[in-house]
């Protein structure tokens, strides 16, 4: 119930400074802002997307999961149902396509996922960068078979699936060079701390790296505000389920808490 205040409270103070394209100044940012989140295309890999999705709505095979991280909002049990999972327990539809069109504005080719689940969004990433590669990871194998299983039906070829702890399998499994990355592997403080400075170690100017839940709790708004203050970060966002860093040189450090 705590953590529900918590969400409330912070959401109400989002909403209430949220700012829209009408106070972004800086040319780069105006851009980012009209191409992606005003974006309201709708390719149509997206359509098949939702139809797996739905397909999984509608399972009722039971997976066991490995909760490594925060655990659930919506269930406390190990075991769950895929429709649970599909329904309640994945990021939502427009923000799943925000990701697409972050990936396609950046051009970017060398993606990391931390927190695979059942793999619709990486499904996304996998379309967004066709003639690139995906790396991601899942720390419950019954969920990584799933996501597995979803690749091979949609014919996807430039995903590759590390299994395990991400604790353990994270640095010796990364691209040379990151483009762009999703952290929602673990809710917590500590973890996301550590995985932002591994990852950070394989940035570059152009990077782009999407922190899910940044105010899921008190502790992930802490590592929030350390993460968006680092020196290397020169523009933040916060559009309240995700927070998007960028590290571009030139342009002068700002955070924006935008629409969306």
């Amino acid at each position: 119930m705590q953590q529900k205040i918590q969400q409330l409270k912070s959401f109400i103070w989002y909403w209430l400074k949220a700012e829209n394209k009408h106070s972004l100044h800086p040319p780069f940012v105006f851009a980012l802002y009209t191409s992606v989140f005003q974006n309201q295309s709708q390719p149509y890999c997206f359509k098949e997307i939702k139809k797996a999705k739905r397909k999984f709505q509608k399972s009722q095979q039971e997976v066991q999961i490995t909760d490594l991280g925060a655990g659930s909002s919506v269930a406390n049990s190990a075991t769950r149902k895929v429709s649970q999972i599909a329904s309640s327990g994945i990021t939502r539809a427009k923000y799943s396509q925000l990701l697409y069109k972050l990936c396609r504005f950046i051009n970017a080719q060398h993606v990391v996922e931390l927190g695979t689940s059942i793999g619709i969004n990486t499904l996304y990433l996998s379309y967004a960068c066709e003639n690139g590669s995906i790396t991601t990871y899942e720390g419950a194998p019954e969920l990584a078979k799933i996501a597995e299983k979803l690749f091979e039906e949609h014919q996807i070829k430039n995903v590759r699936t590390v299994i395990g702890n991400i604790d353990e399998t994270l640095k010796s499994n990364l691209p040379k060079s990151v483009d762009l990355a999703f952290f929602d592997a673990n809710h917590k403080a500590t973890p996301t701390l550590t995985y932002f400075h591994t990852l950070l170690a394989h940035a570059h100017e152009d990077s782009c790296f999407i922190f899910d839940d940044i105010h899921w709790s008190a502790e992930m708004e802490r590592a929030w505000e350390e993460i968006k203050n680092h020196p290397s970060v020169s523009l933040s966002i916060d559009i309240f389920q995700f927070g998007i860093i960028l590290f571009k040189k030139g342009i002068k450090k700002q955070h924006y808490i935008l629409q969306y």
